[in-house]
């Protein structure tokens, strides 16, 4: 019985392992993408108005138009690079980071020097 209940445990530490993205994966955008993500990585959560008029203050090259926009971000959403938030003259975005694993290295510290405190009462 342990062994479905490890195997369902790490089934879900899978799951939350590919959840969220990041610094690292920003690589692989393309550069006008990268640059707006870094950007909302600075701010965390950016209104589309924002995201509009922040992109307004680039050159005129490397501008997204408002439907490539629309459509970039839309990617974004459904590639997991960004979480909406609120909708209408509310409308946002938050960069989904993918969560920090926990550290072990605290408990298996105390595992280490318990073992040793047992055997040596133990002897």
């Amino acid at each position: 019985m342990s062994d479905l209940f490890d195997r369902l445990q790490n089934e879900l530490d899978d799951r939350n392992e590919d959840s969220g993205i990041t610094p690292m994966d920003l690589l692989d955008l393309p550069d006008e993408l990268r640059r707006l993500m870094r950007k909302m990585l600075r701010s965390r959560t950016m209104k589309k108005r924002e995201i509009v008029d922040y992109i307004a203050t680039w050159d005129k090259p490397d501008q997204i138009s408002g439907k490539d926009l629309d459509n970039s971000i839309a990617q974004l959403v459904d590639q997991g690079w960004l979480i909406k938030i609120g909708e209408g003259d509310s409308l946002g975005y938050r960069v989904n980071l993918r969560k920090k694993k926990g550290s072990t290295l605290s408990s298996s510290i105390w595992g280490a020097l318990d073992a040793k405190l047992t055997k040596k009462d133990n002897d």
